[in-house]
């Protein structure tokens, strides 16, 4: 079940939906523990959590993640909150937030074969990432941490090096004070960017160690920007489901994606579950990529969500495009072929021009089947239509 967090709920009188949300993220994960059951998620809007002196135990495996990536911010304060949250023997998912705190503070206190995957996230300031006081696993995927105290604590004594597992990927670890407080732990990683700070072990060929060239000064919420002659633009590797949408040949170590070229934006990765074109089931995820051309001005584009079409307000000019991405589910050639002549009329379209309220459609392309195991029964194919920018 999802739960709903914003800025403007409030923890006595919100039930934890849209429409009635909690305030803070504390609250949600209290009333998780009370009555809530394993696989919940609690969805966190745009804004700023102040969570000190708000620790929990997280009691069942659930996900915490940001409505929109990089938009909602996690503040702790290590004097009141030396712990925000601990973990025994459960599964947790953080993802898409700016987290950053002060004075020493411990994100997450593990133990008890607990497993944690912090994805998309910008970790900064005075702060423990990981205490991991016992068997654990901990995974950063798709990550910026630049300037945080301590990535790792361990324990000194009782557990061998198998016990207290690291996993990296994607992931830029910058002017970080301290890695690890012993090598006492067992450590797996490819494809990340390491600078200004010193390993307890050798890195993999496919990892760097040099300047990511991050565009702004360290110790602010946008920090992670990278410059266009960043060596972690499309130094990356692709990870399905953890990472489904980027520029280029790759995508970018790091949590922010550099745009592919001055007129292109990415809107961001938007899941939805059995995404229908009309009655026709394309797959399990899809998203929305938009270009412009000519000079921006503010206009509604469809977006597509379940067999809907919603409107967001987005910048645009002269012309757009709008490609939609998704997985579908591989039977037959012929039934790829089917659906594709369907989604013109499932959009909408006249399926005699393929036009509706100005836009045409331009290219439909089947891009393969993913070499992926985990999605070998699926193809993946995009969709593009161009129209006009009316001003």
């Amino acid at each position: 079940m999802k739960y709903y967090v914003s800025i403007t709920g409030n923890d006595s009188t919100g039930d934890g939906t849209q429409s009635s949300p909690w305030r803070t993220i504390g609250h949600a994960i209290e009333q998780i523990n009370n009555s809530g059951n394993d696989g919940d998620e609690i969805i966190v809007l745009d804004g700023t959590y102040d969570e000190s002196g708000n620790s929990k135990t997280i009691q069942k495996n659930i996900s915490i993640v940001a409505n929109n990536t990089l938009q909602s911010k996690i503040y702790f304060d290590g004097y009141s909150t030396s712990t925000l949250w601990t973990v025994t023997g459960k599964i947790i998912k953080l993802q898409g937030f700016i987290v950053n705190g002060i004075n020493g503070g411990t994100l997450f206190n593990l133990s008890g074969g607990a497993t944690i995957l912090i994805n998309f996230c910008y970790l900064y300031g005075n702060i423990v990432v990981f205490n991991m006081g016992g068997i654990s696993n901990a995974k950063c995927y798709n990550c910026t941490l630049r300037g945080v105290t301590k990535l790792m604590q361990l324990p000194t004594t009782g557990f061998s090096a198998g016990d207290m597992v690291l996993k990296l990927r994607n992931t830029i670890v910058s002017s970080v004070t301290t890695f690890s407080s012993n090598n006492n732990f067992t450590i797996y990683e490819d494809h990340n960017c390491f600078y200004d700070v010193s390993l307890p072990f050798t890195i993999d060929s496919s990892s760097l160690f040099t300047d990511p060239k991050f565009s702004n000064p360290s110790g602010s919420d946008n920090s992670y920007l990278l410059q266009s002659s960043s060596p972690c633009v499309d130094a990356g590797v692709p990870m399905g489901t953890y990472r489904e949408t980027y520029y280029g040949s790759a995508p970018d170590i790091g949590c922010y994606e550099y745009p592919g070229g001055t007129s292109s934006r990415l809107l961001g990765e938007t899941r939805y579950t059995r995404v229908y074109f009309g009655d026709t089931q394309i797959g399990d995820y899809a998203w929305v990529e938009i270009s412009f051309e000519g000079n921006p001005t503010i206009r509604t584009i469809p977006r597509l969500v379940g067999s809907k079409i919603y409107s967001i307000a987005e910048m645009g000019g002269g012309h757009y495009r709008i490609t939609v991405h998704a997985w579908i589910r591989k039977q037959s050639r012929r039934d790829v072929e089917i659906y594709f002549l369907e989604l013109p009329q499932a959009l909408g379209f006249s399926a005699k021009t393929l036009k509706f309220d100005n836009v045409t459609i331009r290219d439909c392309v089947l891009q393969g089947i993913s070499a992926d195991s985990e999605y070998n029964n699926w193809a993946f194919f995009e969709v593009s239509f161009v129209a006009p920018i009316q001003t």
